[in-house]
């Protein structure tokens, strides 16, 4: 079980604080990045489940799905196509 991982910040939302890896440009690249991140856990057969990091920003960690103050940062559409994939 993958119990931690992903936490992209993105450089177009102009916040203060850090995330995981080098920042995406904008939030299609975060989508993308997200994409890339849970294809790769949806090869290896020893991962038998995940936990993505984080919901939301908070103090120092801007690397959430939504922002500190719960804003989506992009459509829940889009997540929901990639975290909702029948994968095992």
């Amino acid at each position: 079980m993958m119990t931690e991982f992903g936490g992209v910040k993105v450089t177009e939302q102009q916040a203060e604080g850090w995330g995981y890896g080098k920042d995406a440009k904008n939030y299609e690249e975060m989508v993308k990045r997200i994409d890339e991140l849970v294809t790769m856990l949806e090869g290896e057969p020893e991962i038998c489940g995940y936990c993505y990091t984080q919901l939301t920003d908070v103090e120092q960690e801007v690397n959430g799905l939504m922002t500190y103050d719960r804003q989506v940062k992009v459509a829940p559409e889009q997540l929901a196509e990639i975290f909702g994939r029948k994968r095992y």
